[in-house]
């Protein structure tokens, strides 16, 4: 295990969604998904907040004031963007209405480069044109768990099947733990596959962020978190040899932060990008070169946050070998501060050291 700190050979800072009278947040929640040529398409929350005391900037406040969830594209790899509603409220309202058994509609493939996943709680959406119309709409089993928690990531088996990771509510924590959902008929249906760890005990196992690999072999990044203190945080990883199936332990990614997507690059090396809550504030990343067995250097993408309410991160791989990661973020030369600056999305273009 190699505990040396490092930075990215080059990296630039922009601001991809900022207005002061809103939160802007959690791009892992909403989803990052990367299409040929570059193009980029981003999900975020957007939140009502008059930034005027400390209530006002509460994660919990935003569950019941004025919200929306936004799509955000770039077709230069995140240099500039485009942005709308994530839905219309006509497919809000529909959605309201399934069930786990309403008309499908025509099965997908899972492979098609063109096709967007998005997993948000228990609803599955699917979009055949990278994001523009979305045409499928299903919830997956709650399977007399409380909650569903999707937070857009999935896997395709050589076999066509779609491995979807999510997070299921327990009888010792709401945020609980992580599971595998599976479609074997293009979407149609989805169904509980398994447990992805043992009961959590005193913490939360949650958000997971999977790859397939060449090898056979499945892993996911899981976000373990103490019960009773917010900051005592880290990233696992999990693994799967038969196909989703059963899982067990592999290794762990860092000494804090999450949580983690998961990123395979071109050269089969595998990127984890995560939030860093403690100071200095900011956003970081790990490569392993062996499959997620072990994994190299912490490298610090930015560390000028102004508070610890920041990170979510997904990244992408650029045709010219560049990493672009977005996030949410507030920063240290904000004027306002209220436990941190305006919450707004950011991105980073840098280089691997």
């Amino acid at each position: 295990m190699d505990f040396s700190v490092c930075r990215p050979q080059s990296a630039e800072h922009s601001i991809i969604h900022r207005q002061p009278d809103r939160f802007a947040s959690w791009v892992f929640n909403g989803g990052l998904w990367q299409f040929v040529g570059d193009e980029i398409v981003i999900g975020f929350g957007s939140f009502k907040c008059a930034y005027d005391g400390p209530e006002s900037v509460k994660h919990a406040s935003f569950e019941h004031g004025e919200s929306s969830w936004q799509l955000a594209r770039s077709t230069d790899g995140g240099r500039t963007w485009e942005q709308r509603d994530f839905v219309e409220r006509s497919d809000s309202v529909a959605a309201e209405k399934l069930s786990p058994y309403s008309d499908p509609g025509e099965p997908v493939s899972f492979t098609d480069s063109d096709l967007l996943l998005c997993h948000r709680d228990d609803l599955v959406i699917l979009s055949p044109d990278r994001g523009r119309t979305f045409t499928s709409w299903r919830r997956v089993p709650h399977c007399r768990h409380k909650d569903v928690r999707g937070r857009s990531d999935w896997a395709v088996r050589p076999d066509g099947a779609c491995l979807l990771f999510s997070t299921v509510s327990t009888e010792a924590t709401e945020f609980g733990r992580p599971v595998v959902y599976i479609s074997r008929n293009g979407g149609q249906s989805w169904e509980f596959l398994n447990y992805m760890t043992p009961e959590p005990q005193n913490r939360w196992l949650c958000y997971p962020s999977g790859l397939w690999l060449a090898s056979g072999r499945c892993i996911a990044a899981v976000r373990s978190q103490m019960l009773g203190h917010g900051f005592s945080f880290w990233t696992e990883i999990h693994a799967s040899d038969d196909g989703g199936r059963n899982w067990s332990y592999l290794s762990r990614v860092n000494d804090l932060g999450a949580p983690c997507q998961l990123r395979q690059l071109r050269d089969g090396r595998i990127l984890a990008t995560y939030g860093y809550r403690s100071r200095p504030f900011g956003v970081r990343a790990a490569v392993s070169e062996d499959g997620g067995m072990t994994w190299g250097p912490e490298i610090i993408i930015r560390d000028d946050g102004k508070s610890w309410d920041l990170g979510y991160p997904r990244s992408a791989e650029l045709e010219d070998g560049t990493i672009f990661s977005a996030y949410y973020f507030n920063a240290s030369d904000d004027p306002v501060d209220v436990d941190g600056g305006v919450r707004h999305i950011a991105g980073t273009h840098w280089t691997l050291p």
